[in-house]
């Protein structure tokens, strides 16, 4: 509704593209992004979006560019860096996707989704014992972390510390039950 009683407010656009992502309608979100940035073209909460419903639809080099375009606005955008690390991640580009969370955690070096992302480039790129000090960074920052501990999991389990494995399994199912992942691995791991 303040989208239709003001076209040119680009919050109202913003936050209803934002909940059109958050239901999975990737397009409409899409769509509302864009409007908002015809508007105000240096809106770089509106291109972070724009670009994360993009990555979504894997259209990695449009999402890239609109990170890029984040950054070139604000130079210090904590979120493009960080969203620069998920193309890169989802590329299979993990060199490109480890230098871009390390800049976004030197600038928020309160978050726990990167340190976690750091820690998950980092184990695809087979250097697990670094990746285990990322993700426990993570569980430092927000204990209860069940994608930290899920991926810790899995790290101890190619390692063969099946133990500790079933630890960080049982810690996802504490707070998130319905992980079915964690219930797989769980069962594999743990229930031998």
């Amino acid at each position: 509704a303040a989208v239709e009683a003001n076209p040119h407010n680009v919050f109202a656009a913003n936050n209803l593209g934002y909940e059109y992502y958050r239901r999975g309608d990737l397009e409409t979100a899409e769509r509302f992004y864009r409007q908002a940035l015809a508007r105000q073209p240096i809106f770089t909460l509106a291109l972070n979006n724009l670009g994360n419903a993009l990555l979504q639809q894997h259209r990695l080099e449009e999402a890239l560019e609109c990170f890029h375009q984040a950054l070139q606005i604000n130079a210090q955008d904590p979120f493009a860096r960080y969203n620069i690390g998920n193309v890169h991640l989802e590329n299979g580009d993990y060199d490109k996707a480890v230098a871009a969370y390390r800049e976004a955690f030197a600038e928020q070096p309160f978050n726990p989704n990167i340190a976690n992302n750091l820690g998950l480039a980092l184990a695809r790129n087979g250097e697990l014992a670094a990746s285990i000090e990322w993700f426990e960074t993570a569980l430092a920052l927000s204990p209860d972390y069940p994608l930290a501990h899920y991926n810790l999991g899995n790290v101890y389990g190619d390692l063969g510390d099946f133990e500790t494995a079933c630890m960080h399994y049982e810690s996802v199912l504490a707070v998130w039950p319905g992980h079915e992942e964690a219930h797989r691995r769980h069962e594999q791991y743990c229930l031998r």
